[in-house]
């Protein structure tokens, strides 16, 4: 087959090797012979050449470029088979794909049999779908303005809240919110009105019930009002104080305790405040706090504490600051609770332009007045 013009002996090997040109071996291709598969041939798959991408730069070994545009041809084995065993080891999650797959195939049972990697895997799913719920919920309350207050409330309420597992925690955010950011305490008291209907079946003994946001934003408020931090916090604060000996320790000690007293009255007033703005929207109708609005043992006995209250003024029980804060709210009462100065409350940017402007022309006519006793 080889042409003695194609060929010539290899100079650098003794052993009567021929050396052919690369014309003579890309014309090989075509040969008949060569299209031909060898018997004793392995099993294997053979992948077209394909032309590969252009290489620029480098040198070959003995400073020759190398070819451009050249073909390459590579050879993929099959996937080769392992021998497998009855009781061969497979992952747990894998292992609970097949079973669920034979038990579908097998069909429901009601005593179906479900392995605990599988049970564990469905727990793993419903509390990553509760964490993403709380996770949206959070970043829609980090953007709530009044502006924003529709738009807002309605992508709450159309998040997948079907269990109490997650209405706890929608509810336990707003409050937590709430009560942080004062300011916005009556913008959450709207969204509580906005939610207020919503519902979810839960467990109650041994059977399901109704569990609705209005009666777990109520109770959550009423189990905050009632619990005893800053009592338990003072008479701790003040072993604290008596135990420690150092003086340097002792100022430090001190320092920290007022700062978590600070937070945990804040805490309180907050409480006390986001409670206050339920009631404005009709959220506390049927409670006891809306009873004992009502009851007149209550109105006397508030009257009383007022009437205490313009003793302590009087008399200058208490520091200066206390006092004028306790003035003030007697100035509200008598002034049936309207406040002399607006609320500082979340506005639109309507609202905020408006304002400027009427800032604006009080300030102009102050000033044409000023001109015109002037001349």
């Amino acid at each position: 087959m080889a042409n003695s013009n194609n060929h010539s002996r290899n100079p650098h090997t003794g052993r009567g090797d021929y050396r052919y040109d690369s014309g003579y071996l890309r014309s090989l291709r075509f040969n008949p012979m060569c299209l031909q598969r060898p018997a004793n041939l392995p099993d294997e798959e053979r992948v077209e050449p394909t032309p590969t991408q252009t290489w620029r730069g480098g040198r070959g070994r003995e400073g020759t470029s190398r070819e451009e545009g050249c073909d390459r041809i590579s050879i993929i084995p099959k996937e080769a088979k392992l021998n497998t065993t009855q009781n061969a080891w497979k992952p747990a999650v894998r292992k609970a794909m097949d079973e669920a797959a034979a038990a579908a195939r097998l069909g429901p049972s009601r005593t179906n049999w479900r392995s605990t990697a599988l049970k564990q895997t469905n727990g793993d799913d419903e509390a990553a779908k509760t964490a993403e719920v709380v996770k949206r919920v959070r970043a829609i309350l980090n953007k709530l303005t009044p502006e924003k207050f529709e738009k807002l409330s309605g992508q709450v309420k159309e998040l997948e809240i079907d269990n109490t597992e997650r209405l706890s925690a929608v509810i336990d955010l707003i409050f937590e919110k709430a009560i942080d950011e004062q300011s916005f305490s009556s913008t959450y008291a709207q969204l509580c009105q906005v939610l207020s209907q919503m519902s979810v079946q839960g467990a109650s003994n041994g059977g399901s019930s109704e569990v609705k946001f209005f009666n777990l934003i109520i109770k959550k408020c009423r189990m905050e009002f009632q619990k005893n931090d800053m009592g338990e916090f003072l008479v701790k604060m003040e072993s604290d104080l008596s135990k420690c000996t150092d003086p340097a320790r002792k100022q430090e000690l001190k320092l920290q305790l007022e700062l978590q007293e600070t937070k945990l009255r804040r805490r309180a007033v907050g409480n006390l405040r986001f409670i206050g703005e339920l009631y404005k929207v009709n959220l506390m109708v049927g409670s006891l706090l809306s009873s004992q609005c009502r009851d007149r043992r209550t109105r006397q006995q508030l009257e009383n504490y007022f009437v205490d209250m313009g003793k302590i003024v009087r008399e200058r029980r208490c520091t200066n600051r206390m006092r004028f804060l306790i003035m003030d709210v007697i100035d509200l009462k008598k002034n049936r609770w309207v406040p002399r100065r607006a609320e500082n409350k979340p506005k639109t940017m309507a609202e905020v332009h408006e304002e400027i402007e009427k800032e604006e022309k009080k300030t102009t006519g102050y000033f044409c007045r000023s001109d015109r006793y002037r001349h």
